[in-house]
């Protein structure tokens, strides 16, 4: 059971382009956007898409512009699933060892002391059950995250200045 995320950094010209074809893209991989920011220089998208799209996804957003950066990682999380569910087993089984008790319990206080532990029992499955399913969602979709940035272009006087920038260095480096 693998984790991946991939990330992708990527100079574009204009902002639209990229932001539609995230969208629909996702939508056609079979994902959704999670998060979506912009500003005037950048949009950045967060978007889960099923685990063997990633590879499909990055590929076709980096088509997009001029790519500064791409990773993809891979988190291992079958040990801690199977753990999670030998844990379920065990309180399961636990859990009804405990009915059984409560439904031969006689005393009010034998009542109360098996059901508050029946209940911290139900609550332990629960929580470790809502945590395998957590595990199971994020190896099913992968998590990417893509910004754009809009290429900037310089000015008559951004160019002058950048050019004798350019040329001072030229003086000191070989």
């Amino acid at each position: 059971m693998l984790v991946r995320r991939g990330e992708l950094s990527a100079i574009v010209n204009d902002l639209a382009p990229p932001l539609e074809r995230t969208h629909t893209l996702t939508a056609s991989l079979g994902g959704y956007i999670a998060a979506e920011s912009r500003d005037e220089g950048s949009v950045s998208v967060s978007m889960r898409v099923p685990e063997p799209k990633l590879d499909v996804a990055l590929d076709s957003l980096s088509q997009l512009g001029t790519v500064t950066s791409r990773h993809v990682s891979s988190q291992d999380v079958t040990e801690e699933a199977i753990d999670v569910e030998a844990r379920i087993q065990s309180l399961t089984a636990e859990r009804d060892q405990l009915r059984q008790l409560l439904s031969k319990a006689v005393a009010i206080n034998d009542v109360f002391t098996v059901e508050r532990e029946l209940a911290r029992v139900q609550g332990d499955i629960d929580s470790l059950q809502r945590r395998l399913d957590h595990l199971r969602n994020t190896s099913a979709l992968a998590e990417l995250n893509a910004e754009f940035k809009k290429k900037h272009e310089l000015g008559p006087v951004s160019a002058f200045f950048a050019a004798i920038g350019h040329g001072l260095g030229r003086l000191f480096v070989r």
